[in-house]
């Protein structure tokens, strides 16, 4: 794979600044628009931008202006004006005008007699991770809402912005470019106006057509990808989302892409998106396959939420909350779709997908706050608590993204199952779409109900009032035999529960406790400091190897501070059973199942019945998510990949780990935070004639090991496959062979050292 690397890096400030469109020109167009807006960045390096918002044709004595209090898209209140210093405002003739503040996030300026007013006003941008505002030498990303002043007159009229940035700096945002006018962009309204971001400063520029229309992506930051890749991988998602709806509502459309350490997550907007990740994202085709889950779900917003909105959110209110009941088809319809288009589009592969669906069933299952708010309730509450959790929230609370993702699995599978596959939640969301257009009224849940109705022919007055505004648990498995798939719950066993968690390592702070175990009954609170646990010093890093040790129905002691006072709380331990859940094609289909899913999955039934052909790439996202795993210090993510059989081979002779024994030496370190990070390179996969075994061989950077070779054997058991040997050892270079055989032979004749070593910790 050809692969470039951004030059998107940071670099020193350029003392001269180009003066872009003249100020004769600006005053030329001036009555073309009644808002304009400057956007200064002459002194990036300081983190703050420089702006000025002229309001024209004015009258009334007055000019009431305001900066929005949230974004759209994060739905809680940011209160951007927090960040906003040095307002003042003048004349159309430069003479001072009197500006106040009047709330929070309002200014009025007294125009005495004045019938243009420009207001100038800095903010300061260091908020990356949010996506709102930031600013340093080497870019700018502004989001509208976090800098545009307006008032309600002008809202509906069209705006300019001119861009000030130092040379050499380009310009990506959604707006159309002025035709007259360098760095120079136009918006037909204030709404259209904050709904396209601008990104600043000096990025990787990638340009693709789906069916003619233009497609750019703007990357900044650093990280090896494949722009050809890119352009495949976001031209089949965009395709596959365009024929669910029917059409692309846009003329062109920027990918806003920022790559930096610790970044995740994205924003839709109205012809634009901005996601961020990691640069590592990169490095594997699991996690790229990650990456591209985020393009899907912010790109289907762009049909629903950026055009589909729900009544609360049209027109949106931008100085307060703008309550629905629907951010569950809003965000959670629109999670659901992400995933299932990469399946769409072969990106991802059945297996995978479906085994994604299991694992996510099987979380929602074990939630408590599931069975105490509903979707709806989750929906309009997302100001006051999805967005502002407490360490209740698990108990008490929902995601509508989450949750909402799998009551659209099911609505759809109803659909198809009432009407033999002629209605689905496609033809429902096609529907809405051209129903309720942007300049009309929203949708209400009455006509998302009805809507249902209508195409399927039946009532579902029952199913939104037991899994929507109710809290009944979701019937998965009725569901999806539908589309030919058996849910299944392994057997396992019960296990010890005791019901909460603690941070840190060297300390036992409770940090959370669970409403279904019995450390919540017996009084065990948030904050307590947990000193000994059955009569033994703990700490976070054993707290899990003491819960091993003990069997349901122990009882428990446990020595703890509470505000510096001495307590001691006991009880009963309980039981659980985590077992995974399983989903998978059944084995004798009839033809309205096959005909379901192929529908549904765009992918053909597999000829082999119960189970797909080997896939090399399964493979390689179980071993992927593994290293992953061990790098995160995900102690059950890494040995539930390995059977419970399994040996682990490290790179010392004496390193034979039976997965048990490696599971008690990793765990306190786990539990600590302290995994191992290996880098897949390259990765060749092999299978037995049965489909049922597998073998490897990989290639891994290691940066306390240099580079490395990892061989391993895995096994399909029970539609599952699980690592059942795995060596890892470190590459010498022949012509190194005589000195590292000398090295290690004057290594191990060093007194007190044995072929068992003194201290027997792997070497990874």
């Amino acid at each position: 794979m050809n692969v470039v690397r951004s030059n998107a890096s940071r670099f020193g400030i350029i003392a001269a600044l180009a003066v872009v469109c003249p100020a004769v020109s600006v005053v030329a167009q001036a009555d073309s628009v009644a808002v304009e807006y400057t956007i200064g960045l002459h002194e990036p390096q300081t983190q703050y931008v420089e702006m000025t918002a002229t309001f024209h044709d004015l009258s009334g004595g007055v000019l009431d202006v305001h900066l929005p209090t949230w974004r759209p898209g994060r739905y809680v209140i940011l209160d951007f004006a927090g960040t906003i210093t040095g307002v003042s405002a003048e004349s159309g003739d430069g003479s001072t005008l009197v500006i106040e503040k009047t709330a929070k996030s309002s200014w009025r300026v007294d125009l005495a007699g004045s019938t243009q007013a420009t207001i100038r006003y800095r903010v300061y941008a260091n908020s990356l991770g949010d996506r709102t505002r930031h600013v340093d030498d080497s870019h700018a990303f502004l989001d509208g809402s976090a800098v545009f002043l307006y008032s309600d007159g002008a809202r509906a009229q069209p705006a300019r912005v001119v861009v000030e940035a130092p040379s050499g700096w380009a310009v990506a945002t959604g707006l159309e470019a002025a035709p007259d006018a360098e760095n120079t962009f136009l918006a037909p309204n204030y709404d259209i106006l904050i709904d396209s971001p601008f990104e600043i400063g000096r990025h990787e520029l990638i340009t693709f057509d789906v069916d003619g229309v233009a497609h750019e992506i703007a990357v900044w930051g650093e990280a090896s990808y494949s722009p050809e890749r890119f352009k495949a991988d976001f031209a089949a998602i965009i395709a596959a989302q365009r024929d669910v709806f029917g059409e692309m509502p846009y003329d062109r459309f920027v990918f806003l892409l920022h790559i930096a350490p610790g970044l995740g997550g994205g924003t839709e907007h109205y012809n634009s998106t901005i996601m961020q990740t990691s640069p590592d994202r990169f490095d594997s085709d699991d996690s790229y396959r990650r990456f591209l889950g985020l393009v899907s779900h912010e790109m289907f917003h762009t049909w629903n939420v950026k055009r589909l909105r729900p009544a609360g959110l049209n027109p949106y209110d931008y100085l307060g909350e703008n309550y629905t009941t629907l951010l569950w088809v809003s965000e959670g319809t629109t999670s659901y779709y992400g995933a299932l288009t990469l399946a769409r589009t072969g990106i991802t592969k059945p297996d995978a997908y479906l085994k994604s669906l299991a694992g996510s069933i099987g979380a929602m299952e074990r939630h408590v706050g599931a069975t105490i708010q509903s979707l709806e309730e989750s929906s309009f509450d997302a100001w006051v608590k999805f967005n502002r959790s407490t360490p209740d929230s698990a108990n008490t609370t929902v995601s509508f993204y989450s949750k909402g993702s799998l009551v659209s699995l099911l609505l759809d599978m109803e659909l198809r199952g009432r009407t033999s596959n002629r209605a689905t939640l496609d033809t429902v969301m096609r529907e809405l779409y051209e129903r309720f257009p942007l300049d009309g009224p929203g949708f209400t849940p009455a006509d998302l109900l009805g809507t249902v109705e209508r195409l399927s022919g039946t009532s579902f007055g029952r199913f939104f009032e037991k899994y929507v505004r109710g809290t009944e648990p979701l019937p998965m498995a009725e569901a999806l035999i539908v589309a030919g798939l058996e849910l299944k719950r392994d057997a396992g066993e019960d296990k010890p529960y005791v019901g909460f968690s603690v941070s840190g390592a060297d300390t036992g702070v409770v940090s959370r406790i669970r409403a279904d175990g019995p450390a919540y009954e017996a009084g065990l609170n948030v904050g307590d400091e947990i000193v000994a646990f059955n009569g033994d010093r703990m700490r976070g890093s054993n707290l899990d190897a003491m819960v091993k040790k003990i069997k349901p129905g122990d009882t428990i002691a446990l020595l703890l501070f509470r505000r510096d006072e001495l307590r001691e709380i006991s009880f009963v331990a309980g039981a659980r059973n985590d077992a995974p859940v399983t989903l998978t094609r059944v084995a004798n289909p009839t033809e309205a199942q096959v005909a379901v899913y192929e529908s549904w999955l765009r992918q053909p039934w597999p000829d082999d019945g119960d189970e797909a052909p080997p896939d090399a790439a399964e493979i390689d996202a179980l071993v992927n998510d593994w290293h992953r795993a061990a790098a995160e210090a995900d102690l059950d993510a890494y040995f539930g990949a390995i059977a419970e059989d399994g040996v682990y081979l490290g790179s010392d002779d004496w390193e034979r780990w039976p997965r048990d024994e490696f599971l008690d030496f990793a765990k306190p370190h786990f539990d600590d935070g302290k995994g191992w990070t290996f880098l897949p390179r390259a990765r060749v996969v092999a299978f037995a004639a049965d489909g049922r075994t597998a073998w490897f061989d990989e290639k891994l950077d290691s940066e306390h090991m240099g580079l490395c070779r990892g061989t391993g054997v895995l096994q399909r058991r029970d539609g599952r496959w699980k690592i059942v040997h795995y060596s890892l050892t470190i590459t010498i270079p022949n012509d190194l062979m005589a000195e590292v055989k000398q090295r290690i032979d004057e290594h191990k004749a060093e007194p007190g050292d044995s072929d068992g070593g003194t201290d027997q910790s792997p070497d990874v």
